[in-house]
């Protein structure tokens, strides 16, 4: 009985280090969506800063803003196309909004977001607000996603708003907002100027009316909706999901990897059982054979 107990006893310490390894994995993905994307990465030091004012700003481009609220949070995703007759390497600077996190910024460089171009960048005080600013080497699309503070839930309606200053210049600023798949009761201000597009994913892009704005101009978009049972989605979300397409073969990987762990924890338990089975029979034999 004593060797049945220390058998058992080897076999619950293998089945709890299996489990322990499947835990382990499960927290894969989450770094593996880390690593597919890089995270916002400021200025590092006043040299690097020093370093990026020697370049001539860029001249003025079109902007365009997209606000992606959801259930859970909102999103902004702010777009500078500089004139093709712009010179690079060229310092480009970006209207921040108050609340706002920087989670990426860059080049955008084609429709393979994986390709895209990681930069540098400063956060700065400028007339009327915050403005983010970064040198651009090789195109004139320039990007940055952040998040925004989370909206208001009430009674399955989600609100949130998002209060623009133009606190750079720009040839003008095309704003729009996404919102997530089933939501209803969509109300947005300013009212859209055309229909929405909606994507394979359920997703409706609202085109709200072109702005031209002074230098400390402003406007507000304010929208609301009753979420759907479709779900929600992030800009950070999809975006990360756009640039770090290699992690679903990750995620298949590690799925197996755990389905194996699992069968292997079951077979383990099971050889235990019936291994002890076989020894209490056994050592019952031995019993009587000593009687």
């Amino acid at each position: 009985m004593t060797r049945n107990a220390t058998f058992l006893h080897e076999r619950s310490i293998a089945a709890a280090m299996i489990a322990a390894m499947t835990l382990s994995l499960l927290a894969v993905p989450s770094a593996a969506r880390a690593a597919t994307k890089p995270a916002a990465s400021p200025a590092a030091s006043a040299a690097s800063a020093s370093a990026s004012a020697a370049v001539p700003l860029a001249p003025k481009g079109q902007l365009e803003i997209q606000l992606w609220p959801s259930a859970t949070s909102s999103s902004l995703v702010v777009s500078l196309q500089l004139p093709d007759t712009a010179a690079l390497p060229a310092r480009v600077r970006i209207p921040l909004p108050e609340g706002a996190r920087v989670t990426w910024a860059g080049e955008i460089t084609g429709s393979d977001a994986a390709k895209d171009i990681p930069r540098s960048f400063t956060t700065i005080s400028v007339s009327g607000g915050r403005a983010i600013e970064f040198v651009a080497e090789n195109v004139r699309n320039l990007q940055y996603e952040a998040d925004l503070p989370a909206p208001a839930v009430a009674g399955g309606q989600v609100s949130t708003t998002l209060a623009w200053v133009q606190t750079t210049d720009a040839l003008g600023v095309n704003p729009a907002v996404k919102t997530p798949a089933g939501a209803g009761g969509v109300k947005i201000t300013p009212t859209p100027s055309q229909q929405p597009r909606t994507n394979s994913l359920g997703e409706a892009l609202y085109t709200l009316p072109q702005e031209h704005l002074a230098l400390g101009g402003g406007f507000t978009i304010q929208v609301s909706f009753i979420q759907g049972v479709a779900g929600s989605t992030s800009a950070t979300s999809t975006a990360s999901a756009a640039r770090g397409g290699g992690a679903t073969v990750l995620y298949v990987l590690v799925a197996i990897l755990v389905l194996v762990a699992v069968v292997v924890v079951v077979l383990a338990l099971r050889s235990a059982v019936t291994f002890g089975a076989v020894r209490d029979d056994s050592d019952e034999d031995e019993d009587d054979q000593g009687e």
